[in-house]
């Protein structure tokens, strides 16, 4: 959202921090991209699977992700595996999504703990790099086991339940 607010020059984003995941390998591509913007620290995250044309935009748990820190001075790239953070490897195919499952299934299933487990270990990996550029957990396997508490305890479905606007039917 961020970005596009950026691109389209309605309103400068002010965030802090962000996480920007990308398809495209060439992390160095970023740099000069993530220090224009307005934010202070940007991690920058692109993740491989085991089919080499499927990539993800985010922590993969069926791959090497590859890592970016840039704040205003420096910059750190790093790269880590499913294991490292507590994750068990998934295959590509259990990340996909029939096109004939609405998005918001999918998204009721991954709050009420009924989504496949490789579709909620995808979704806490990637909140791992958000806690961890959040400064919420000391690192991506802090910020996994966070993550799979929040999803667990069902603290998001009651913020989301707080946050929903009455119906003015």
């Amino acid at each position: 959202l961020c970005d596009a607010l950026e691109q389209s020059s309605l309103q400068p984003c002010t965030a802090q921090w962000k996480v920007n995941g990308v398809a495209e390998p060439n992390m160095a591509a970023h740099l000069a991209r993530c220090r224009a913007g307005h934010s202070q620290r940007t991690l920058v995250v692109h993740g491989r699977t085991d089919v080499p044309s499927f990539v993800l935009d985010d922590v993969s748990t069926a791959g090497t992700t590859t890592l970016l820190s840039i704040d205003e001075t420096t910059d750190r790239a790093w790269s880590v595996e499913p294991e490292e953070i507590g994750v068990s490897r998934a295959r590509s195919a259990d990340l996909i999504v029939a096109p004939s499952v609405p998005a918001e299934q999918v998204f009721v299933a991954l709050l009420d703990g009924t989504a496949p487990q490789a579709w909620i270990d995808l979704v806490a990996a990637s909140t791992s790099a958000m806690l961890h550029q959040a400064g919420a957990a000391d690192g991506l396997a802090d910020g996994y086991v966070m993550a799979r508490e929040l999803l667990n305890s069902g603290a998001v479905v009651a913020q989301l339940c707080r946050l929903k606007r009455p119906s003015t039917g």
